[in-house]
């Protein structure tokens, strides 16, 4: 009974009117956030809240995914759109800022990836045909890929 007294005694502090308006104010907003981004995996049954950290990084991924894929769509529409004035790819490379660069066999970036072939794969005569280089316009440092 003294328990019970004194967990009476440590809720006189805490302020519920204040948590439920949180609790509102985050149910609202996740409300609003479901109806600008509609989620198929509730449909038969009622949205939580985004109500912690774990979910919240969830949904920041998702978002950032989306602005991803809007990027690449508009890019790739654009490229549709200038077909008669440049090859699709060129467009898609200009409009990323980005040359591709086809890397000789005394490159480094040539040796290490072949080398790299040769220990993980059973290499065949002409199984690699080009290895590029991605490279950032006014950049001098690569990414190679294969």
């Amino acid at each position: 009974m003294d328990d019970l007294t004194e967990l009476r005694k440590d809720f006189k502090h805490i302020d519920l009117d204040a948590i439920q308006k949180v609790e509102d104010d985050i149910a609202e907003k996740s409300s609003r956030f479901y109806e600008l981004i509609p989620q198929t995996n509730y449909r038969t049954e009622p949205v939580p809240s985004i109500a912690n950290v774990y979910n919240l990084n969830q949904m920041m991924r998702m978002i950032y995914s989306l602005l991803y894929v809007e990027v690449a769509t508009k890019i790739i529409l654009g490229s549709i759109q200038n077909i008669a004035k440049m090859n699709p790819i060129d467009y898609i490379f200009n409009a990323l800022n980005i040359k591709m660069i086809t890397l000789t066999d005394k490159d480094a970036e040539y040796q290490l990836i072949m080398r790299y072939i040769g220990n993980s794969h059973e290499f065949q005569e002409g199984f690699v045909s080009n290895i590029f280089a991605v490279e950032r316009r006014g950049k001098s440092k690569r990414g190679a890929i294969t």
